[in-house]
């Protein structure tokens, strides 16, 4: 029979394989001091261990098909019984074994703007993004990067690749 070892030992493996949501309070906090108009490195806020980052904006709970991750994405966000809604964005952390959904609370504060929401207002998009900072809703590791800007009485967050 098994043991209590073993079930934790099977657990883990588990919990290991199987993606999960947090709510990462140092990067909310990271993401909400970032200097407004810079691009920071996604790595320089949450670390090297990903190998992608996609963003999920409100009332989206999947990710485009013409990623690369996509399917793989999809299938772990079905899994996980992912649901979006108007109030709540994410980013998700994609590395070899895991995907990392990091959930955040949407607020004047702390918004996300997508990069179709972007494309559709050419002058929001050439008036608040750093100088090579190119909108993107996935980006590599190695280009990942997030601006900060200020509309209205709102701080919008998006990501992006820079060269």
């Amino acid at each position: 029979m098994y043991n209590a070892t073993s079930m934790r030992s099977f657990s883990l493996l588990l919990c290991t394989c199987v993606s999960l949501e947090v709510v990462d309070d140092a990067m909310d906090q990271a993401i909400r001091s970032m200097p407004a108009g810079k691009a920071i490195s996604v790595s320089a806020l949450y670390g090297p261990d990903f190998t992608a980052i996609c963003v999920l904006p409100p009332r989206q709970d999947r990710l485009a098909t013409d990623n690369a991750d996509a399917d793989r994405v999809n299938a772990q966000l079905k899994a996980m019984r992912y649901v979006s809604d108007e109030n709540r964005w994410a980013f998700v952390l994609i590395n070899r074994t895991e995907i990392e959904v990091v959930s955040f609370k949407r607020s004047a504060q702390l918004d996300i703007i997508g990069q179709a929401e972007l494309e559709q207002s050419a002058a929001l998009k050439q008036e608040n993004l750093p100088p090579g900072f190119i909108p993107s809703d996935c980006a590599s590791d190695t280009q990942a990067a997030l601006t900060r800007f200020m509309h209205g009485d709102r701080s919008y967050i998006v990501l992006g690749k820079t060269p």
